[in-house]
């Protein structure tokens, strides 16, 4: 592993760029070619990190099987609940929701960066210190859509970005603590077979609830999905 500072910092803030992207963007479909990048970048954060292995597994696991079921929910699953189609839920009508879901992840991403900023003190400067770090904002990102969202399949996305932050920072703390690596990657190969295992289930119920209206009743539903 060579540790480039500029090319690793420019794919650290790519992958917490995207990261929001995924949780954020409107358009459930343009959500999902947005995971489907955000998983291409964490392959090229697992490679630069010298994890080849990973990054093998996050395209085959991440971006291909786990992208493919959510691509399919979107378009061929039957009475899968589109944007037109899908009931607003009672908590959007709360004025606080929203800040209380930002200030709960504002609370988890500082609960995050109290064993980084730990572990990292007395580190040299390295390509796992700013991984690690750009862990914090991608964890963060996925906790607060898993909270404020109600749509399942924009769970279904929040729990693997949630997961892939969370992923980073062990991969980090590993490293500084000189952890054998194989341990490292069966963990974390583990837990991105988790995740798709819950994603395929999240698809399954998905495809299992019928249409709840007609695409442009008002009465049934709104063009954005929450």
């Amino acid at each position: 592993m060579v540790f480039d500072l500029p090319a690793d910092a420019m794919v650290a803030v790519f992958v917490a760029v995207v990261s929001i992207l995924v949780v954020r963007i409107g358009d459930l479909k343009k959500a999902s070619v947005f995971f489907f990048l955000f998983c291409l970048l964490m392959a090229g954060a697992w490679v630069r990190l010298g994890l080849y292995r990973l990054g093998v597994v996050e395209i085959g696991i991440g971006a291909l099987m786990t992208g493919f079921v959510a691509w399919r929910a979107l378009g061929r699953l039957p009475g899968l609940p589109g944007p037109d189609t899908s009931p607003v839920h009672p908590v959007e009508t709360i004025p606080a929701a929203l800040p209380l879901s930002l200030a709960g992840s504002v609370g988890f991403m500082g609960f995050l960066c109290v064993p980084a900023v730990w572990f990292f003190l007395d580190a040299p400067l390295s390509a796992y210190t700013v991984y690690g770090l750009s862990g914090i904002p991608v964890a963060g990102a996925g906790f607060f859509s898993l909270v404020w969202h109600r749509n399942l399949l924009r769970r279904l996305f929040a729990f693997n970005v949630l997961g892939s932050g969370i992923f980073l920072l062990i991969v980090s703390f590993a490293a500084k603590l000189a952890r054998p690596i194989d341990a490292v990657f069966v963990m974390v190969a583990a837990g991105l077979f988790v995740a798709f295992v819950a994603s395929l289930i999240v698809v399954i119920v998905l495809g299992r609830q019928p249409v709840t209206g007609a695409p442009g009743d008002p009465k049934e539903g709104s063009a954005h999905v929450r």
